[in-house]
């Protein structure tokens, strides 16, 4: 290997550390997760082991719902903190021209090259699915600051006009070594999602045939209780 090439790479791995660093502060992420968790966490050392690749993460959006705080986890973990952090997408309108995206610009993911495919994921996320209610249970000002009337990790229920959902997701294609890859979850507006590993652009389906997909009167095919409640909470955390 050259100096130059060494170098490259040298750099290449430091920046993915910063990058990862400022991911953590920015999820509120804990280390709570043990060595079959899939959040980064504190554990920098997956960056250097060739066992791993650090990749990005992404949402697609084909519902007119918000979709929000999405976690990718293990299908035996039912705690958020082993959930690795994908991102957020907003409403697609239905007369925008294109899929409303999210996430992708930081590490979320340690890929696991050792992992056997297709590889079966589950896939927890919010929906807002009553804008008045969600409106109305918002951060206000209090006596001249912030206050939010909803703490989740004291609150069994959801936000009021908020729901949290899972799926389960099956990845088939391979994350390639000296290739870049990005994993994209794909979320439908009859409640199911997909993923897949790929590139850019993320989104598979034509919005012109936006008409044709499957719709369902719920937010999500299954409903779950509030992840966050009972746990501690973060010094910095803002839901």
């Amino acid at each position: 290997m050259t100096i130059k090439k060494a170098s490259k790479r040298m750099y290449r791995k430091i920046a993915v550390g910063i990058l990862l660093a400022s991911t953590l502060a920015i999820g509120g992420c804990s280390n709570l997760g043990g060595c079959d968790s899939l959040a980064l966490c504190d554990d920098f050392s997956k960056v250097n082991d060739p066992n791993f690749k650090i990749i990005t993460a992404g949402v697609v959006n084909y519902t007119t719902h918000s979709v929000g705080r999405v976690h990718l986890l293990p299908l035996n973990k039912n705690d958020i903190d082993d959930g690795a952090i994908i991102g957020v997408a907003a409403r697609t309108p239905m007369n925008a021209n294109e899929w409303s995206t999210g996430g992708g610009g930081m590490p979320a993911l340690a890929w696991d090259f050792r992992w056997k495919l297709p590889k079966k994921f589950k896939v927890w996320w919010t929906v807002i699915h009553d804008d008045k209610l969600y409106d109305a249970s918002k951060t206000y000002m209090k006596d001249g600051k912030p206050f939010d009337p909803y703490d989740p990790y004291i609150t069994k229920e959801t936000r009021p006009g908020l729901v949290w959902c899972e799926a389960e997701v099956e990845i088939k294609h391979p994350v390639i070594k000296d290739r870049s890859s990005k994993l994209a979850l794909y979320f439908y507006p009859d409640g199911h999602v997909e993923g897949d590993i790929g590139g850019i652009p993320m989104s598979k389906l034509d919005i012109q045939k936006r008409s044709e997909l499957p719709v369902s009167d719920k937010p999500c095919a299954k409903e779950i209780s509030n992840p966050y409640y009972g746990k501690k909470k973060p010094v910095h955390f803002t839901y």
